[in-house]
């Protein structure tokens, strides 16, 4: 075969080319390249110009093996055609050590075409090989079947994709991915992907998109996707595929708020996995957008910032499946002109039995509409969502139109089209040994507001959690609730449901409701719970809790409960419970209970700077073994037919403190009415207090926390911890507890 050039003379082969089965050797001739029988590899003489490859390319092309083309130019060389580099059998082109940097340049089409073959391309890292378009084409375009890989390149800019790819697996090292109309990675039906050290940046549309065909393999490692028009990085998988992410970086990425594009985009479905260690994406649109759509899919992400995105940090959503996120910091997200209406730190929703778990997260100074902090749309069919180990703080709802200025740390709100609850169908939140502090909204809840929950909800759980410091002002005047806020709680049809809201070892301090503010309930400056119209029974279970030192400029210094629906009952139990030195400006008293079923247990009420309990319409009390210091006369004859009630007494109560456990309590003092005058023949539950620490000392205590006993040797009461150790092994829940660690030591 003669071989022209662009000066018309036959390719002067100098080298001998060795291969394992059939060698072939192609030697200088002068004027004639013999080829011998098809070999499984050949190594051709190296080139230094786009005539020189070309024919070598045509060779490779035609004779059946496994080829290699070396490269070395002295200077760095732009190479320049009107069409495709046509790749029609197994090919590797290589820059020799010394070479310059080689750039493939097409002038009207792709730069290089792979039809169903294995392509690879080496550069050297001081000299990249480029593929690029000028145009109608893009870098690199690979048919279905087609096995590509990059070792040193840099793909774009083209007014194409910088590599689309049909099908078939993709592996790359120090690749650059840059200024590509097209999208920079875009890799469909791929059935395996190994990506390290690269970088997608300026390309319009997404900078690496992924999407999986059957089973595969996707690891990226140490990639970054910047300043992308979409989304940075977004892999799709199914089927049992496995995607994992090691120190991936997304910045800046994103322009459509309407599509959310996100830095990190993942979505699994069938039964594929994903694990993202020591991610990034900040200052795009989204930040994370995580999908687990089907049952056995999971995603877990370890170690996430999420940081000054426009509209959210993190956005999850669950069908089935499972979300685990270990480990994230989501702070100053909200950061476009218009708040987002739901959720700007983290975002959840989900149905189908699927889970939500966030653990150690920081969500801090994020803005929204709703749901500053954490915002929950639509939880339904047997979800779950736990945020555990958690701090929630200084988030803010802000008032932006309609329907703004609800939940600052915490907000759900329904998002449907038509009218539902944000948590229904057996759908369940849990928020345990976490702090919800100093968090800012407009109208209700500056910690937590929940605005509707289906009677048919599994419930809202908090547990082992702070609640200190938020606030809510609205100088419109309308009701606040600086605290908590549950509003249109569901009913159940069962006469003894399971309490739709459940707070234990909780406490809530330090909230402040600010202004005056219209209606009867007017402001709150702790707990509020309202249930929805409609028969059938809403059950509230508050236990060994604390709420103390909230601040109603008017009206409700510590909760209200009501229910102004006599078709159904509202039935609130408080139990082990310690309710003290809430203040309210003008109105009203510490409780306010409005058609309320309230049942006092071992619980003190006391402190307020109005009554400490205060009745509207039908309520009913049944109280025993707790103290209420100033009852509306109404419950005069209740209190008196309870046992061990006490009344007209301050408890004398320690100052809130960190005493132990995971949350800030009030211990009764010295010659405290509460001391050992609770339920004589009181069985747990609980077996502990609020500070874990063993429930009956002697006679039980009324209030949140069992007070210390002096040591008979000596008269000097006892620090927390020496009962702690006494108590060896002790059973929680049929778990043993042999030792207790304070909240603030744990973090």
């Amino acid at each position: 075969m003669v071989i022209p050039t662009r000066h018309g003379r036959s390719f002067m082969f100098s080298r001998r080319i060795a291969a394992a089965a059939g060698a072939v050797t192609l030697v200088s001739a002068g004027l004639v390249v013999g080829v011998a029988a098809p070999a499984s590899a050949v190594v051709f003489p190296t080139v230094n110009t786009l005539a020189g490859f070309e024919a070598a390319l045509a060779l490779a092309n035609g004779n059946g093996t496994v080829d290699t083309i070396p490269i070395n130019v002295a200077a760095a060389a732009d190479w320049s055609y009107a069409g495709s580099q046509q790749v029609d059998e197994d090919l590797t082109i290589a820059l020799e050590a010394g070479s310059a940097a080689v750039t493939f340049r097409s002038t009207a089409n792709d730069a290089l075409d792979v039809n169903g073959v294995s392509f690879t391309a080496i550069g050297l890292p001081t000299a990249q090989i480029t593929f690029r378009s000028d145009a109608a084409g893009g870098g690199i375009f690979a048919s279905a079947g087609t096995d590509v890989s990059l070792t040193d390149v840099k793909i774009g800019p083209a007014p194409g994709a910088g590599v689309l790819q049909l099908g078939g697996t993709f592996a790359a090292e120090r690749l650059n991915v840059a200024g590509n109309a097209g999208g920079g990675l875009v890799l469909g039906g791929a059935t395996g992907v190994a990506i390290t050290d690269a970088v997608a940046t300026g390309n319009t549309s997404t900078g690496i998109n992924i999407e999986t065909d059957g089973s595969a393999v996707i690891t990226l490692t140490d990639v970054a996707a910047d300043f992308n028009s979409r989304n940075g990085i977004r892999v799709t998988a199914g089927d049992d595929s496995v995607v994992t992410f090691t120190d991936v970086d997304a910045q800046a990425n994103g322009s459509d708020p309407v599509v959310d594009d996100a830095g990190i985009g993942v979505y699994v479905t069938d039964t594929a996995s994903a694990i993202l260690n020591e991610t990034a994406a900040n200052f795009n649109e989204v930040g994370y957008l995580l999908r687990a759509w089907n049952a056995g899919t999971s995603i877990e992400v370890n170690s996430a910032v999420a940081n000054g995105n426009v509209t959210k940090g993190i956005d999850v959503d669950v069908s089935g499946g499972s979300i685990v996120v270990n480990d994230a910091d989501t702070h100053h997200n909200g950061a476009g002109q218009i708040a987002p209406l739901l959720g700007a730190g983290i975002y959840v929703t989900g149905d189908d039995g699927g889970s939500i778990t966030f653990n150690r997260a920081r969500v801090v100074a994020n803005k929204a509409m709703n749901g500053a902090g954490v915002g929950i749309a639509d939880l339904e069919e047997d979800v779950s969502l736990t945020i555990a180990d958690s701090l929630i703080g200084t988030n803010t709802a802000v008032v932006a139109g309609l329907g703004g200025g609800i939940g600052g740390g915490i907000g759900a709100l329904w998002t449907g089209g038509e009218p539902g609850s944000p948590i229904s169908d057996g759908a369940t939140v849990t928020i345990e040994r976490s702090d919800i502090l100093a968090n800012e909204a407009a109208l209700r809840g500056g910690g937590i507001a929940v605005e509707g929950m289906a009677g048919d909800a599994g419930g809202f759980f908090i547990t082992d959690t702070q609640i200190d410091g938020n606030t809510v002002e609205d100088p419109a005047g309308n009701v606040e609730i600086a605290g908590v806020s549950f509003v249109e709680l569901g009913s159940s049809a069962s006469e003894n449901p399971q309490p739709l809201v459940l707070m234990e070892r909780t406490t809530i301090s330090n909230n402040h409701a600010i202004g005056a503010a219209g209606g009867y309930i007017g402001n709150v400056g702790g707990l509020y719970i309202q249930r929805a119209l409609g028969g059938g029974v809403a059950r509230v279970d508050i236990v060994n809790s604390t709420i103390s030192d909230n601040q109603a400029d008017d009206n409700i210094g510590a909760a209200g409960f009501a229910s102004n629906d006599p078709a159904g009952e509202l039935r609130v139990s408080i139990r082990n419970s310690t309710i003290a030195d809430n203040s309210e400006g003008v109105d009203f008293a510490g409780v306010t209970i409005l058609g309320t079923n309230l049942t006092l247990r071992n619980s003190i009420i006391s402190g307020s700077t109005g009554d400490d309990l205060v009745g509207f319409g039908t309520n009913t009390l049944t109280a025993d073994y707790s103290l209420i210091q100033v009852p509306e006369p109404e419950f005069d004859a209740a209190i008196d037919a309870g046992a061990g009630n006490l009344t007209g007494v301050a408890p004398k109560l320690g100052a809130l403190a960190d005493n132990g456990g995971y949350t800030l309590t009030r211990i009764p003092l010295p010659g405290s009415p509460v001391l050992e005058k609770g339920d004589p023949a009181f069985a747990p539950p609980p077996a502990i207090d609020q500070r874990y620490l063993p429930r009956v000392e002697g006679r039980l205590d009324i209030g949140a926390v069992e007070a210390p006993r002096a040591l008979a040797a000596t008269g000097v009461a006892a620090p927390w911890w020496m009962f702690a150790l006494a108590a060896g092994l002790l059973a929680v829940g049929g778990v043993a507890i042999t030792s207790i660690t304070p909240r603030r030591a744990a973090r």
